[in-house]
């Protein structure tokens, strides 16, 4: 094999490599959402979320690559509970918003409510599920998980929340449960860079219970996201400032 036919054979192993790339890239989730304690931060293993480290200060990375992307760190000094997290811009929504997709954030672990008694004592009553060999657990048809039940007020974005939902699937999650017209499932779905109908509707999806509530309460789109991005995204903390600032008072309570 000649040189030239050998150059041209790499070249063409170079483009299907890339296109592959492309493919894989384009197959997975624009923005993960990974959420992760603040403590571990300093240490965090940037390989096992297959990010790199790109540039870095005393204070730790400063720009990542995921995706193909450069994320940078953001972590503002303001009244919220103290955060770290790495986002990108992902142009603009109709209104003409900077929308940013964010790859992870490092926060505090908030404390648990503990299990009542009489959760623990049915707890205790069930027999566990036998283990397979490999020490995992085996479900029979009958025990086999139910359907994802619907998000509450208090959820909030698990670390593995990995998996798939398909524009079908969030749509009548919004309308079903949440009362939200497709129109404005599609305008929250963009703030998380959902922007085609074959892309990953999970970081949306985690969102819809404040978007219901903030409906319910009379908030108008602008107003319930401007609250999300004060919260620095925190789901929780977002639906506190709904429950504290717009929750009108019950009936005969003083004003």
């Amino acid at each position: 094999m000649d040189d030239k036919i050998l150059g041209q054979f790499l070249e063409k192993l170079e483009r299907i490599a890339a296109a592959v790339e492309s493919l894989a890239r384009d197959g997975a989730p624009q923005a993960p959402n990974y959420v992760k304690p603040l403590g571990d931060y300093r240490q965090f293993d940037w390989s096992s979320i297959a990010a790199s480290v790109v540039q870095q200060d005393a204070d730790g990375p400063t720009h990542v690559e995921w995706g193909g992307y450069l994320w940078n760190r953001r972590s503002p000094a303001n009244k919220f509970d103290p955060a770290i997290w790495y986002s990108r811009a992902q142009g603009r929504d109709e209104q003409g918003n900077v929308a940013y997709l964010r790859l992870i954030t490092f926060k505090p672990l908030k404390d648990s409510d503990p299990v009542p008694d009489k959760t623990v004592q049915a707890a205790a009553r069930q027999p566990a599920a036998p283990a397979g060999p490999t020490g995992e657990t085996q479900l029979t048809l009958d025990q086999a998980p139910a359907a994802a039940a619907a998000p509450v007020a208090s959820i909030a974005i698990p670390d593995d929340a990995t998996a798939f939902v398909d524009r079908a699937r969030y749509l009548k999650e919004a309308k079903q449960t949440h009362n939200l017209s497709p129109e404005a499932a599609e305008r929250i779905a963009t703030i998380f860079g959902v922007r085609t109908g074959q892309a990953d509707h999970a970081p949306a999806l985690a969102y819809l219970p404040f978007f219901g509530q903030a409906k319910r309460l009379g908030l108008d789109f602008a107003a319930a996201r401007a609250i999300l991005e004060e919260s620095i995204m925190d789901l929780d903390r977002a639906l506190e400032v709904l429950a504290r600032q717009h929750t009108p008072p019950a009936a005969g309570a003083p004003r």
